[in-house]
């Protein structure tokens, strides 16, 4: 089997040295589909078995025999590479990586690239794909960030951008009239093509980057426009915003690190209730094209769907929180504050489910900074959150902690004796509305779970005596 390097007959220097990566992926057999022999086309002639002049050993190029091609020839080659081959070829010798880039920027080119997928902004979600079919995606994408990185990492930064820029703004879905652009796959690739050509970037670059592409595609003014209006008055901008933000800057991360400074950099320059209207927007649950506002202060959602909202929801606090060394406690609290807030106060059942999305270290810190002493509202947030922790753990033990915690707080007997009094009271109350209200499934599953922790939480404290 013939390697590539016999097209490389008179390199200067140490030829094997420079292409001994490069062996492993390429081949003739590989370049060139056709027998070696007489090969005729419309365009042109070419016949391999002509006897070679003794000038043509003698040539001296970096590009080997490539350099005795017509351009026709050379792309008719490299168009039979993979991406792969093409990035390490690149990585070989300035005058392959400059023969590359002048081939990645011709029609042939983009055609093999993006052919795949036509531009036609698919309707059909990636997620709902195949894994076979999603990993082939992702692949292919990955190669193209990392084959743009490699043509071009002898340019500035800004370059680069510029590069990648030009080569992939036809998948800028929201910019071509895309039919569906909630559904659309496309803004992924780019995040996926986006995220390889940072890698291994500084942060000060990164962050340049990432200013340069809000700026590109107008997220800047997007964004400003939709903190200026009221809560859904801009309903499609918003959805825009939200699948920008989620495809091409958050969902490409998977490690924790990485995506808290994302969302860091996208929230730093703005107010504290300004940063939890982004986070809404961004992670909150949105339904027939529009985000979901006001239900949060007007119903609760079916368990099956409660995961899916509030554990959304909880993502951005709980990545901060943990992750950023420049995010405080008192960042997570005045933010949570303000989403638990907007449009106005949510229904307590829906801040005790938010809460437990974001952990038990959040509760702890939510509780005993925010309520405090104040009975009314602890004894409702308790009576919830015994709820949630019944239906989704089968246990109070958390929960009498942290009551237990707070009882101590309390100096005279008499206080702490109302303090219990208080979070039991509200759970009687839950129940009488529950029956009162229409009885189905949910309803008594949830009458079940509350008379659970009611009979819990008073023995517990009876044994103890306070």
């Amino acid at each position: 089997m013939k390697y590539i390097n016999d097209f490389f007959p008179t390199i200067k220097g140490n030829r094997n040295d420079r292409l001994k990566n490069c062996k492993r992926f390429i081949k003739l057999n590989d370049i060139v589909k056709y027998k070696i022999g007489k090969w005729d086309n419309n365009t042109f002639n070419f016949n391999l078995n002509k006897k070679i002049e003794t000038d043509f050993y003698n040539l001296e190029s970096s590009i080997g025999y490539f350099v005795v091609l017509s351009n026709e020839l050379k792309y008719f080659i490299l168009q039979r590479l993979s991406m792969k081959s093409l990035g390490m070829l690149a990585c070989c010798s300035k005058p392959l990586k400059n023969m590359i880039f002048e081939f990645l920027n011709s029609k042939w080119a983009k055609d093999i690239i993006l052919r795949p997928y036509k531009l036609e902004h698919s309707s059909v979600d990636m997620f709902m794909c195949s894994n076979k079919t999603k990993q082939k995606y992702i692949i292919h994408f990955k190669s193209c960030g990392y084959l743009l990185k490699r043509v071009s990492f002898l340019e500035p930064s800004s370059n680069r951008l510029e590069i990648f820029f030009d080569y992939f703004k036809s998948l800028i879905c929201y910019q071509n009239s895309c039919k569906d652009p909630i559904n659309c796959i496309c803004l992924y690739f780019y995040g996926i093509a986006f995220k390889c050509l940072l890698k291994g970037w500084y942060y000060t670059e990164i962050r340049f980057s990432l200013t340069n592409l809000f700026e590109r595609c107008s997220i800047d003014t997007l964004m400003t426009e939709v903190l200026s209006k009221d809560f859904g008055a801009c309903m499609k901008k918003e959805v825009i915003f939200k699948n920008f933000m989620q495809k091409v800057v958050c969902r490409p991360y998977n490690n924790d690190l990485e995506l808290s400074e994302k969302i860091y950099f996208i929230i730093e320059p703005y107010t504290t209730s300004e940063r939890a209207i982004i986070l809404f927007i961004i992670y909150g649950p949105i339904s027939r094209e529009k985000i979901i506002w006001h239900d949060m202060t007007q119903r609760t959602f079916p368990k099956e769907l409660e995961k899916n909202v509030f554990g959304n929801i909880s993502i951005p606090i709980k990545l901060l929180h943990e992750n950023h060394q420049d995010w405080s406690n008192t960042d997570t609290l005045n933010v949570l504050n303000e989403i638990i807030s907007n449009p106005s106060s949510w229904l307590a059942e829906n801040v005790a489910l938010l809460l437990y999305f974001c952990g038990p270290e959040i509760i702890t810190f939510y509780v005993t900074k925010y309520i405090g002493n104040d009975m009314k509202l602890s004894g409702k947030i308790f009576a919830h959150l015994a709820l949630v922790f019944i239906k989704y753990e089968n246990s109070l033990h958390f929960i009498i902690n942290l009551i237990t915690q707070m009882i101590q707080r309390q100096k005279h007997r008499i206080e702490k004796e109302n303090y219990v009094c208080n979070i039991t009271n509200h759970i009687k109350k839950l129940i009488n509305n529950y029956l009162e209200s229409f009885v189905d499934d949910n309803i008594l599953s949830d009458i079940r779970c509350l008379q659970e922790a009611q009979q819990n939480l008073i023995v517990y404290f009876i044994r103890n005596q306070l």
